[in-house]
């Protein structure tokens, strides 16, 4: 049905379009081709709904090139310079020119339901949600989350998920995962858009691309201090060879490499300059260790200083609750060094007791925070040789613990020498306008020893939204999972029979001449768009060529449709965090990909509804694997399982660059889960019968979505005792008691007592 291409149902006001048209040299020539029909829909719009109405998609894409450019050309100029002239006046780092949380009157727009028609909205969006937070803070919240996330859906019982967060708080970990993956803050990280600025800023789309201020893999799991997880290099385990033919994590278990415990700073950072090398003021390299913190960015630049080379930090700002946010956002970054023994916080951040960071130590009084440094200032002076410092007594393995780096926050002014300080080893950041201090503190700008930049701050905005992502993670109240079917008492083990008792004897291999290869993947059961998302994300059978650039954004552009059908411009330009300039663009390569059917229908339909929706033929793995089992996990037969999982090709968004499916938390969750359950399904009916190879199969399969599934590696370890396969057997129970304590975690019960049985015979005997 030709019309809009998505969008809503009513057209801007013409001045409203030409703002949010200017799309420059990334302008579609397909779309200038609609102009006349959309025009038309804008024409035939109530003049109320012209004035008022948020732009519709297809008023968008109807602009022709040349008007595109120049209303994008005349809106550059303005935001750049209003840009310059906000860096220029002083006031603008040193006032409080926008509330700390980030409601200006932009950003209280873009609360009200409007499409985000531009950067700036999306910078303000971003902005309403976690406030000014940068890259670095950002990481290592996600890293917190990861890892609490990780536990979480490890501990799940068979048939059940966990609560779904609410919309705010999804979309807030979704900011949360666009911020870090950009080179710095919020503020910084946009700037002026420029003419052809229509590339999502918040997105890494290349392949190879990484956040220049710290490594991450996914938007949930971050490769930094506290991550040890690559959803992107996950086990897969083959079931031919009983060998595992992957290396889940970073720390090189099998291989016997280090894992966090056993990392010091040396071994985290083997490049880290020495302290000679550091350059004027403190500042140095990105991978230094220490007590190095990212304060924000300059440009593009990331402005990092070592805490623990300055003694003494003074901060001058006019606002108390900017400085908290400046020290909430270095503590954070703190907390997940391993370099820095002590990180001493005031009362007012509190909540940062909620990240369970063992060296984040909250005072109860200003005065116990003076106390504490008094203390320990007292204590190193009097265990100090007089011709040493701490960073020599760090050099000593035996020393070194007893020296690494301590930080106060202080609200007030710090009596220390900062030489003093220095030479302890200890680091203090503190709140004095009495003095002339090298860090003058804004919310929009600050400025160190003459370097502008923008400020890494972690307000009330950010602050609520990672308390409430903290406490969905650690939620292990688990409800009842949609693709499992319970009986009247709810007992999720309804259903064909499981073989979790089945004794730990040999047991006669079954052929099992029905099962897939293991490198075997059905192929799509249908003649059209069917896109692949159980593995690295692929968009086949498509009619038309596939666009030249913008590739990755156009599949989970079809991803998102197919997860939402029948929304709007609005609710898509915010779940995706995109501007609406690069999503009509992108909707319109999209579009041609997709191509159309015999019949001339094409496969995502012009929208004049506003109602954005995919053809009924286009579908994806993830919904045929859903029909597989609409009857229950539990209460499907076998061979629907075998099917359900030989869909499987990996980790779910496998290939998904960090900034990316940012939305699709919950649905990736989903998927992994739901692969999980059909595989220790499986695999324990397989077990029941005899039959080892379907068991080692469904593991393997299940193994390659949902690596170090405690769960899933039972049933493996299960599988290969049953099999004889001793060798193996050893391998796993090496790898299952190495990756806990990497991870500084308890194994389950029926681990342990599996471990027991594989390995001595028989579980130890317990007193009840």
């Amino acid at each position: 049905m030709p019309g809009n291409a998505g969008g809503d149902a009513h057209a801007a006001a013409p001045d409203e379009v030409a703002r949010a048209g200017g799309v420059g040299a990334d302008a579609d020539p397909a779309a200038g081709e609609q102009e006349s029909r959309d025009h038309a829909v804008a024409d035939a719009s109530s003049g109320t709904a012209r004035a008022h109405g948020p732009a519709s998609e297809s008023a968008g894409e109807g602009h022709d090139a040349a008007s595109q450019g120049s209303s994008g050309e005349e809106t550059s100029a303005r935001e750049a310079s209003s840009d310059e002239a906000g860096a220029s006046d002083i006031a603008r780092w040193t006032g409080v020119a926008e509330s700390a949380t980030g409601e200006e009157p932009a950003q209280q727009a873009a609360r009200d339901g409007a499409v985000l028609s531009s950067q700036r909205d999306v910078r303000n969006q971003v902005l309403s949600l976690v406030g000014p937070i940068g890259a670095a803070s950002a990481a290592a919240v996600l890293g917190v989350l990861g890892l609490r996330r990780r536990w979480q859906l490890n501990a799940r019982p068979l048939g059940r998920r966990r609560h779904a967060v609410g919309a705010d708080s999804a979309r807030a970990g979704a900011a949360l995962a666009a911020v870090s993956a950009s080179p710095g803050s919020v503020r910084g990280m946009h700037g002026a858009p420029g003419a052809d600025d229509v590339a999502d800023v918040l997105e890494i789309s290349r392949p190879g691309a990484r956040s220049s201020s710290l490594d991450r893999s996914w938007p949930d799991e971050p490769v930094g201090r506290l991550s040890t997880g690559d959803r992107g290099d996950p086990s897969v385990i083959d079931p031919a060879t009983g060998g595992l033919d992957g290396v889940p994590h970073r720390g090189d278990i099998e291989a016997g490499g280090p894992g966090p415990d056993d990392m010091g700073s040396e071994d985290m950072d083997p490049d880290d300059p020495a302290p000679d090398d550091l350059g004027p003021g403190g500042l140095i390299p990105q991978d230094a260790g220490g007590g190095a913190v990212q304060l924000g960015v300059a440009g593009d630049d990331p402005v990092r200083l070592d805490l623990a080379s300055l003694g003494v930090l003074a901060v001058s700002s006019p606002d108390t609750e900017l400085v908290t946010g400046l020290f909430a956002a270095m503590a954070v970054q703190l907390s997940a060094n391993q370099a820095v023994a002590e990180v001493h916080v005031p009362p007012d951040c509190g909540w940062l007791e909620r990240l369970e960071a063992p060296n984040l130590l909250v005072a109860a009084s200003e005065d116990d925070l003076a106390a504490r440094l008094a203390a320990l200032v007292a204590h190193r002076s009097g265990n100090l040789p007089p011709d040493r410092d701490a960073d020599v007594l760090r050099l000593d393995p035996e020393l070194r613990d007893a020296w690494l780096p301590a930080v106060f926050f202080l609200h007030d002014p710090c009596t220390e020498s900062p030489e003093a300080l220095r030479r302890l080893g200890i680091a203090v950041v503190c709140h004095d306008d009495a003095h002339e201090c090298p860090l003058v503190l804004g919310e929009d700008r600050a400025r160190w020893r003459g370097t502008e930049f923008t400020p890494d701050l972690v307000m009330p905005p950010a602050r609520r939204a990672i308390v409430e992502l903290l406490d969905a993670a650690d939620d292990t109240d688990y409800e009842e999972a949609w693709w499992w079917r319970f009986d009247g008492d709810g007992d999720p083990h309804a259903g064909p029979p499981a073989g979790a008792d089945v004794p730990l004897v040999a047991l006669p291999t079954v052929p099992a001449t029905s099962l897939p290869e293991e490198s075997t993947v059905l192929a799509p059961p249908i003649d059209a768009p069917f896109l692949k998302i159980l593995g690295p994300v692929e968009l086949v059978n498509t009619r038309g060529r596939q666009p030249s650039r913008a590739v990755r954004q156009c599949q989970e552009y079809c991803a998102w449709i197919l997860h939402h059908p029948g929304s709007n411009a609005v609710r898509m330009t915010r779940d995706l965090l995109i501007a609406d300039t690069t999503r009509r663009s992108n909707m319109s390569r999209l579009r041609a990909w997709l191509g159309a059917d015999e019949a001339g229908e094409p496969y995502l339909p012009d929208a004049y509804t506003g109602h954005i929706a995919l053809h009924p033929g286009v579908s994806s793995d993830w919904e045929q694997l859903q029909l597989l089992i609409s009857v229950g996990v539990n209460k499907a037969g076998d061979e629907a399982l075998v099917a359900a999982l030989s869909m499987v090709r990996g980790a779910p968004l496998a290939d998904a660059a960090p900034g990316e499916w940012r939305w699709a938390e919950e649905l990736r969750t989903d998927m992994v889960c739901t692969i999980r359950d059909i595989g220790v399904t499986l695999g324990e009916r397989g077990l029941a019968a005899g039959n080892v190879d379907l068991a080692r199969w469904a593991a393997a399969r299940a193994l390659s979505a949902a690596p170090e599934d405690e769960m899933l590696l039972r049933l493996r370890l299960r599988s290969e005792h049953l099999a004889g396969n001793r060798f193996e057997v050893e391998r796993l129970v090496l790898h299952i008691t190495r990756h806990a304590r990497l991870l500084g975690v308890d194994l389950q019960d029926e681990t342990v007592e599996l471990l027991q049985e594989v390995m001595e015979g028989q579980a130890r005997a317990r007193l009840a």
